[in-house]
This record gives C-alpha cells, sequence and structure tokens, in this order.
C-alpha cells in the first residue's frame, strides 16, 4: 500500500507550510504592527480552503500527497475540510489560551495553562498513535473527516490514489 505511505512526506509538507505561514505571520506584524495570536486560526483557514478546493495544500503539492475522502477518492466537502481542521482549531484556541495565561503572575493560571498544555500535547500524541495503527496511516483528524492522505505520484501511471477495501 505504498500511496498510503505518506508519514515522511506530511512532516515535510507540514514543514514547508508551516515555514510558509511563519514568513507570512512576521509579515503581516511587521506591516500591521499586530500580534500573531491569530496565526493557529490562520492556518486553519489554509487548511480549510485548500483542502477542499484542490485536496492539498502548497506544502503537500511540492511533497506530492493529496487529501481525499476515504469512501470514494474525491476531494473533501468544506464540511469534511473543516472537521478535518476541528481538533487544530480546538488547538488554536487553547494555545491562545494558555499564551494569555503564560504571562499571568499567578500559580492558579500557570498550574491551569500547564494543565491544558498537558492535554493538547496528549492529542498530539494520540494523534501520531492512531496513524502508526492503521494500514492506510489515517490520523485521528482523518477518521473524523472520513478522509486518507494519498501518494499521488503514480497518478501519471493510471494507479488509483485509494481503495475502497477496508473502509
Amino acid at each position: 500500500m505504498k500511496q498510503y505511505n505518506t508519514i515522511a512526506q506530511r512532516i515535510g509538507a507540514a514543514f514547508l507550510d508551516g515555514v510558509l505561514f511563519l514568513l507570512l505571520s512576521y509579515i503581516f506584524t511587521l506591516i500591521f504592527n499586530s500580534s500573531i495570536d491569530i496565526y493557529g486560526f490562520v492556518l486553519a483557514a489554509y487548511h480549510i480552503i485548500c483542502h477542499a478546493e484542490f485536496g492539498q495544500t502548497l506544502g503537500k503539492k511540492l511533497t506530492n500527497i493529496k487529501v481525499v475522502a476515504v469512501k470514494n477518492g474525491d476531494k473533501l466537502s468544506y464540511y469534511q475540510s473543516t472537521l478535518r481542521e476541528s481538533l487544530w482549531i480546538i488547538a488554536a484556541i487553547i494555545n491562545l489560551y494558555a499564551d494569555n495565561n503564560l504571562h499571568s503572575n499567578t500559580n492558579e493560571d500557570l498550574c491551569t495553562t500547564y494543565i491544558i498544555l498537558t492535554a493538547y500535547l496528549f492529542i498530539l500524541l494520540a494523534d501520531i498513535i492512531v496513524m502508526l495503527m492503521n494500514t492506510r496511516r489515517r490520523a485521528l483528524y482523518d477518521y473524523i473527516a472520513a478522509s486518507v492522505v494519498v501518494d499521488i505520484s503514480d497518478y501519471s501511471k493510471g494507479v488509483l490514489p485509494y481503495s475502497n477495501k477496508d473502509y
């Protein structure tokens, strides 16, 4: 199932998209003299739009992977794409809350922040474990959205990027 062995490509795509957004956030901050607290929300919106419209972000395009519906290989709907990003939207909210509380001087706020950050890391770890435990390398958010990430480098050879087997 070569088309599902996308872990290295996903890491590369996440890195490329992250660098792109860090640069854009830095430029945005310089131009508008604003905070980048909305970084997570902008990144989630970018993923939602790109996955629904094209099936891939710029990083995914450069690494030859695409997000498709697990049932039939079609591109995701906006609903599916939003579901796929739901964990990251929650993470962005957690990050905003934690960032605001880290500047607090009370031990209670700091304790709450560390508990929230620990829960966030637990979710990320669970996501990675889920991805490693199935043959299609579907992450938790792929199950939520009924999606799968596929290697599209064999598209030109007529190989389908998905299989309905074991859906």
